[in-house]
């Protein structure tokens, strides 16, 4: 019985466990996701969480927490600095895993972990993407409005037509 185990050993000893982990937090909080295995995932999910806890307070302690953990000053500082302030809005769940699959080769489950930013950033992105994407759509949306009015002027020559053929007296011969 696992009694009082806290993580999975990922087939490591120790140090190498936590040399993989520290990498793995540090691909995280440099690309923002990353793809791995499903069991790495959810040991990274776990230690990442505590690392955003525990750097909410912001204060040196919190740094130097954050180093202990990922053991590089630049990605202690991008982690202050670009990461917290964009989860501030949240509580806790600030990172997302999304199984992608299986891998081809050996038959692991695969996962996606990312941040999950506040979504105020999210709509500033879509709003670029939807400026980026405007000439296309007026293009299209003038295309659509000639053909749309197109059906209805025969339509209107047709009930024109239909209704001079109505008036005319046919004799009977």
């Amino acid at each position: 019985m696992r009694h009082r185990i806290k993580t999975k050993k990922l087939n490591r000893n120790k140090a190498h466990r936590e040399a993989l982990l520290r990498n793995l937090v540090k691909s995280l909080i440099l690309k923002k996701s990353i793809i791995t295995t499903s069991v790495k995932a959810k040991e990274t999910k776990k230690l990442a969480e505590r690392l955003i806890t525990f750097a909410r307070k912001n204060n040196m302690n919190a740094h130097r927490y954050v180093f202990k953990h990922t053991g590089d000053k630049k990605v202690v500082k991008r982690f202050f600095s670009e990461v917290m302030p964009q989860l501030t809005d949240r509580k806790s769940g600030n990172i997302r895993l999304i199984k992608t699959g299986i891998r081809k080769g050996d038959g692991a489950d695969m996962s996606l972990i990312e941040f999950i930013f506040s979504e105020k950033k999210q709509e500033r992105k879509a709003k670029e993407k939807v400026k980026a994407r405007i000439p296309r759509l007026r293009r299209k949306r003038k295309t659509e409005k000639k053909e749309q009015e197109k059906p209805k002027k025969e339509k209107k020559e047709k009930k024109e037509k239909m209704e001079k053929t109505d008036t005319v007296v046919y004799k009977k011969g």
